[in-house]
């Protein structure tokens, strides 16, 4: 898969554009509730309208999708228990937000993000209704925790830690490297940034991206070639051929997709149409892409002058959703199977420490590993999904202790000895395997996955 990375990327920037042309806008000042914050090395802005957030529309519109789609019955099934699960989640997320009194999001990238790998900042304007004041307090525990009665206080350390900052005007979330970037940082009026916005179309969610001459720097350096497979190449294409993009997307009850990409010149515009074609034709010939490849055909922007446009009606929009609804899928259970086996990870670890500390004792149960304090701090919010199995929530404990000999010495082979996996009901593709040396593996066998318990 490393070879199709610089592909993805590819497809990442020529789809993450949209909206009216610039000309039919007039230019305006950067938002009241970012213009802090935003600088000379701001080069993507993401705002979020949760007012215009209609969940059970949502809900509505996704089930369908997923009904329509081209997976059969019991995956349709299986997609639309997960969906009413995540929207349900979703709904209690925007209605414990709004009524903490928030409308809004924005979230800034700058040229540290990708270099350094710091995290985006997240900004949440704090308004006022009706003379209210939000209710930050509760804000920051919804993005901490995803409850608004949690503590927002901070609780773990470290560079990567995520951490909120209050001001009079805006709660900050991030990590705390980034917060602390932004404190040195100072504003900047940033007239081109200001210009690209206004040309977005109204929507939910609206994305601006404007490359500064850093990012330019960085991803020539990143991609100074094409990759083969689609016909090789200088990659100035896309890094020097694109100037700006913006992106919106407006949710059901009124569904639709607006996307723009501004190139350098009319035959930069013709050349990236052609680079994207090649890339759904590769995607259609690849096991990896399949399921997305359909989709990218619905996406496919047209050429107009120097500009590519890509305008979803309802209907378009609907057809696209539910193109993309076997590709969401796939990449659910690949990333909740990779969740799964960092739980499994961090117990089979607290397991080995406690042996470690008692003379190599092993624990009789993992409820024996908590007590000693040996898998992490308690009032991390992490700490509560370590013990839930992402692939079957609902089954409790969400994970299966053996304890396979007194002692850590009297185990035999431990890189074949299993000593804890997730629970299931039926095997289905597999599960995730924790084995006494420490490494996690999938077992897709049975009967090996028995074979290995009778040992």
């Amino acid at each position: 898969m490393n070879r199709f990375k610089p592909i993805v990327l590819i497809v990442a920037l020529l789809l993450t554009s949209t909206a009216a042309r610039p000309a039919e806008r007039t230019s305006r000042a950067i938002p009241d509730g970012i213009k802090d914050y935003v600088n000379d090395q701001t080069f993507v802005v993401v705002h979020v309208d949760t007012t215009a957030a209609d969940p059970p529309a949502i809900k509505s519109f996704l089930l369908n999708a997923a009904k329509s789609s081209s997976l059969d019955k019991g995956e349709a099934d299986e997609l639309s228990t997960l969906l009413r699960s995540n929207l349900q989640k979703m709904d209690r997320w925007v209605a414990d937000f709004k009524a903490a009194g928030g409308r809004e999001m924005y979230a800034l990238v700058t040229t540290r993000s990708p270099e350094k790998g710091e995290a985006p900042l997240l900004i949440v304007p704090l308004q006022k209704e009706d003379g209210k004041p939000a209710d930050a307090e509760a804000i920051a525990g919804l993005l901490r925790t995803g409850d608004p009665k949690s503590s927002a206080k901070q609780t773990d350390s470290g560079p990567r830690a995520a951490a909120v900052r209050i001001t009079d005007k805006a709660l900050l979330f991030s990590e705390s490297q980034t917060l602390d970037a932004y404190t040195g940082l100072k504003p900047s009026p940033r007239p081109d940034l200001a210009k690209v916005l206004a040309a977005i179309e109204p929507g939910t969610v609206q994305v601006a991206l404007v490359p500064t001459d850093e990012v330019r720097r960085v991803a020539i350096s990143a991609l100074p070639q094409l990759p083969d497979a689609i016909g090789g190449g200088s990659g100035a294409l896309i890094t020097e051929g694109v100037r700006w993009a913006v992106l919106s997307l407006s949710l059901p009850p009124h569904p639709s997709l607006h996307r723009l990409i501004q190139t350098k010149d009319a035959e930069s515009a013709k050349a990236l149409a052609e680079l994207y074609a090649k890339v759904v034709k590769l995607a259609q010939g690849n096991a990896d892409f399949a399921p997305g490849a359909a989709l990218l055909v619905s996406l496919t922007p047209k050429v107009s002058g120097d500009q590519l446009l890509l305008d979803l009606d309802a209907n378009q929009f609907s057809a696209a959703v539910a193109q993309f609804m076997p590709a969401y899928q796939k990449a659910h259970r690949q990333a909740d199977r990779i969740l799964s086996m960092s739980n499994i990870r961090q117990i089979v670890v607290g397991m080995t420490i406690y042996a470690n500390e008692n003379q190599g004792k092993l624990p009789d149960s993992i409820d024996a590993i908590i007590k000693a304090g040996f898998l992490g701090d308690k009032t991390n919010p992490a700490y509560t999904t370590l013990f839930v199995n992402p692939r079957l929530p609902g089954r409790t404990p969400g994970y299966i202790y053996i304890k396979v000999a007194d002692t850590m010495p009297a185990v035999k082979d431990p890189s074949r000895t299993v000593v804890l996996y997730e629970a299931f009901d039926d095997w289905k593709d597999g599960i995730d395997v924790g084995f006494a040396d420490g490494h996690v593996e999938f077992m897709a066998d049975k009967a090996e996955f028995d074979k290995l318990l009778k040992r």
